[in-house]
């Protein structure tokens, strides 16, 4: 009963069901132990790095399991709170010296350890060689010994345990383990030893999984109990756990426990957000104890400062000089406070130098949500002289406009959008052959790829015709008469070629303007009993917005037509390119007046539906069925549509996830990518279509482009 009851293992150091993605730390260890089995000393020992909550711990107990099943080697697992003097470590080693716990109680300047023989040699009582008896006791059977937390072990057990390490070895099967954080390294160069360093496959990082591990990790436990997740849902997962070991038996501790209280019902991303709100509050809980331990080390500030390189990105990356500039820009002047600062960070595991890498050496993010964490959380002290890893002191000028080429990118993307932000960047190089300008927004200064220059954006370059940059100009001028609903972004509209609002208006805008046009595109779309597009307005709310959700919800594209039977009907549209669904759970009564039956919506899912995970989807949606049930209502049909990119996987699970809280009888929902969209259109349009087509569908042009980061 009990493994039915707890599955998943969030704690520190206990088994996962699953132990993914280290097959390459198992099988260093694994042949290290053969070397033992057959009688001999591995050529080297084994030190193990990583971030907490990455498992090393784990790694630690399961090869003293695999060494407890072996033939005659005997295993010795150990913390720096079990030898914090050296005659404890003489103690621990030859537990047949009595001695050692009397010298144990005496004053620690009474002993020493000679480095260069680690021999112990209190005032009054000659011992022989630590590493003589070692050896003789390794002789007579293979010895592991297994130290976890290395990286807080005393300066003088350590060097007597690594240099008697490399004695025994020379003469009999001996195996040292040692597993730390990042700062390990730099502790063990502060003993008095000098060929520690010299491991070779010896030192072995243990980071955040692959996407593969991650979701193996998560699937093969409850695969194993035949308990099936949707995609959809496991992909929520996994992008949500950011690959990080802890995080991923966070959520899927909580799942199995849905699963236990819903034993009939698949794990879907209704599942996953029935639970959402226990695993952000536990994760909250792990980053809070992060934070407390940034600010009473005093490293609040450099955390903050580096933050913008890694926020937010899977796999960010950030150079030693990248670092150096980011501290120097918040306040660090002396180098020295500086190489001080990225030191404290890496020792608390904030960020990490992994092993292995070719120059130049990168550091990479220990958990990239944390810094987010820190930078929501950070006082304004800390936050003044935070600078963004693109950010430079040029403006529009004529340097500026002597930039072309790719241009700087965000080493924050996740993979669609990286891939979307360098075709942008190409087609404004290649196609519209024009510099880059800066943003993402007015008050930024930093060079992007994707960003036009001012005087590219008054030009109109980010609008496929001048048709389009019409229809857009016109609404920007209502927005600025006050007239009208929903906002439009002027900055990023004209400038940022990588919205889905600007988007919108290069799919749809030529159908503002031709009502003729409209109509046959939307009869490619949803059929014939569409009879004359009647309007086409891009950014619209119905206003009174209290008399539907009163909020600030609005459609990215409404179409209003008459039917065949002489009715009005209307499809109000979300268009989404690389922005991620708003991830707040908004919910109110007056959302939930108009979730009375029939509705579209099923009705056990009625808890579900203001998930953060589709959120958005629903309340766009919800205005949809607000407009038409209204009691002044004007529509005798009416449905809600979602346009996005079929590259956009996240996308595509989101929606995936939400059709399946909706009743299988609704007609109100429906989406569609832009790929089916400009088949469907290619009879009917003209080049504007073949320019949509280049600038958003075909990313092959620009594979290969070369990249400035």
């Amino acid at each position: 009963m009990a493994t039915e009851l707890r599955l998943f293992a969030p704690g520190d150091g206990a088994a996962p069901p699953e132990l993914a993605g280290r097959s390459t730390q198992q099988a260093v260890l694994s042949r290290c132990l053969a070397d033992l089995v057959g009688g001999t000393a591995p050529p080297h020992n084994v030190v193990l790095v990583g971030p907490r909550g990455n498992g090393k711990t784990v790694l630690l107990n399961w090869f003293k399991a695999a060494c407890v099943d072996a033939p005659s080697v005997e295993v010795l697992a150990l913390t720096p709170r079990d030898i914090p003097t050296p005659p404890a470590l003489m103690d621990a080693l030859l537990p047949r010296r009595g001695l050692a716990k009397l010298v144990s109680r005496l004053p620690r300047k009474v002993g020493i350890a000679s480095v260069a023989s680690a021999e112990w040699s209190p005032a009054r009582n000659g011992w022989r060689n630590l590493a003589e008896d070692l050896a003789a006791r390794c002789r007579r059977r293979p010895l592991v010994i297994l130290l976890d937390e290395a990286h807080t072990l005393d300066l003088d057990v350590g060097s007597a345990l690594l240099n008697a390490s490399q004695r025994v070895r020379a003469d009999a099967p001996f195996l040292l383990v040692l597993a730390g954080t990042p700062g390990l390294p730099a502790h063990l160069n502060a003993m008095d030893t000098s060929f520690w360093g010299r491991l070779g496959e010896g030192l072995l990082g243990v980071g955040r999984l692959t996407d593969a591990a991650a979701s193996a990790a998560l699937t093969k436990p409850l695969t194993r109990h035949d308990v099936e997740i949707d995609a959809g849902a496991l992909d929520a997962v996994v992008d949500n756990s950011q690959h990080y070991p802890y995080f991923i038996q966070l959520w899927g501790d909580a799942l199995w426990q849905w699963h236990l209280a819903n034993p009939n019902a698949r794990l879907t991303t209704a599942a996953t957000a029935a639970v959402q709100g226990a695993v952000t509050a536990r994760v909250a809980n792990y980053h809070e104890g992060r934070y407390q331990e940034l600010a009473a080390g005093g490293l609040l500030p450099a955390a903050t400062a580096i933050a913008p390189l890694f926020q937010g990105s899977m796999n960010a990356t950030a150079s030693n000089q990248e670092v150096d500039s980011a501290l120097l820009a918040a306040g660090l002047k002396d180098s020295a406070d500086r190489f001080a600062a990225s030191e404290g960070l890496n020792r608390l595991s904030y960020m990490w130098r992994p092993p292995g890498q070719l120059p130049p050496v990168l550091w990479s993010v220990g958990i990239p949500s944390l810094t987010t964490y820190v930078l929501e959380h950070a006082p304004e002290s800390a936050i003044e002289g935070v600078s963004t890893r693109e950010k430079t002191p040029m403006s529009d000028n004529k340097e500026l406009d002597g930039r072309r080429g790719i241009g700087p990118q965000s080493k924050g993307d996740d993979v669609f959008r990286r891939r979307m932000r360098l075709h942008q960047s190409w087609y404004r190089d290649q196609v519209l052959k024009v510099p880059y300008g800066t943003g993402p927004t007015k008050s930024r200064t930093s060079l992007c790829g994707n960003m036009l220059t001012k005087e590219s954006a008054e030009a109109g370059l980010n609008f496929l015709t001048p048709d389009i940059f019409e229809v857009a100009k016109k609404r920007l001028e209502k927005q600025r008469r006050k007239e009208g609903s929903g906002v439009v972004d002027e900055f990023r509209l004209l400038r940022n070629m990588l919205t889905s609002q600007t988007m919108c208006f290069n799919l749809f805008g030529e159908m503002a303007s031709d009502h003729q046009l409209a109509t046959r595109l939307a009869q490619a779309l949803w059929g014939n009993q569409i009879a004359n597009v009647l309007d086409l307005r891009i950014e619209w709310a119905p206003q009174p917005a209290s008399a539907y959700l009163n909020d600030r919800t609005a459609f990215d594209a409404f179409l209003e037509y008459e039917t065949v039977a002489g009715d009005v009907g209307f499809v109000g549209i979300k268009t989404k390119l690389t922005e991620p669904f708003s991830e707040k759970d908004y919910d109110k009564p007056e959302y939930r007046r108009w979730m009375q039956q029939p509705c579209p919506w099923k009705e056990d899912a009625r808890s579900e539906v203001a998930a953060k995970v589709h959120n958005q989807l629903w309340r766009d949606h919800l205005l949809a069925w607000s407009l038409l049930r209204h009691s002044n209502a004007n529509y005798a049909e009416g449905r809600f549509a979602v346009v996005y990119h079929p590259e956009d996987k996240r996308c595509i699970s989101i929606i995936r996830g939400y059709r399946d809280l909706l009743n299988d009888t609704d007609t109100t929902f429906c989406d569609f990518n832009l790929a089916q969209i400009a088949s469907a259109w290619e009879p009917l349009a003209g080049e504007w279509l073949s320019k949509f087509r280049q600038r958003y569908l075909a990313l092959d042009d620009s594979e290969g482009a070369n990249v400035k980061a």
